[in-house]
């Protein structure tokens, strides 16, 4: 019995296995530094795979600080601010930080994030977009 119910999971578990290879290339170097990646799978499941990203390159991951784990259903914005005291006059300044996330349909997703923190803006626009049973993501990096 037990043997029948391994096997079955192993079974139902077999095409979630295989939904994901990213395929990432950079495309440009430079301001901004672009890059294009493919997905096989649903716009869900290439977040997903963007947000658990293991790479050393920090452009393929979604580690930024409140980025929702799941892809959510509708729009999303979240603003926030930080503090340094970068003059060292005991007072904080105040440093804005954006994230959006807006559906542009059914089968794009724009992804855009700024920080701007003492001595540079860093921004980043991703664009998940379906092709058939892939997903095309497009991100540009912005530092500066």
């Amino acid at each position: 019995m037990r043997t029948r119910s391994l096997i079955l999971s192993l079974l139902l578990a077999s095409p979630f296995a295989a939904a994901g290879n990213l395929e990432c290339n950079q495309m440009k170097q430079g301001m901004p530094t672009i890059y294009r990646c493919i997905y096989h799978g649903n716009l869900a499941q290439a977040y997903a795979a963007l947000s658990t990203s293991r790479s050393e390159d920090r452009i393929l991951r979604f580690n930024f600080p409140h980025m929702p784990r799941q892809l959510p259903a509708r729009n999303f914005t979240y603003r926030s601010h930080n503090l340094y005291d970068e003059d060292g006059d005991g007072k904080n300044e105040i440093y804005p930080l954006e994230l959006t996330i807006r559906h542009q349909g059914s089968n794009r997703v724009q992804i855009d994030y700024m920080e701007s923190n003492p001595g540079s803006i860093y921004g980043r626009k991703t664009l998940l977009r379906r092709k058939g049973r892939n997903v095309e993501i497009i991100i540009k990096d912005y530092a500066a």
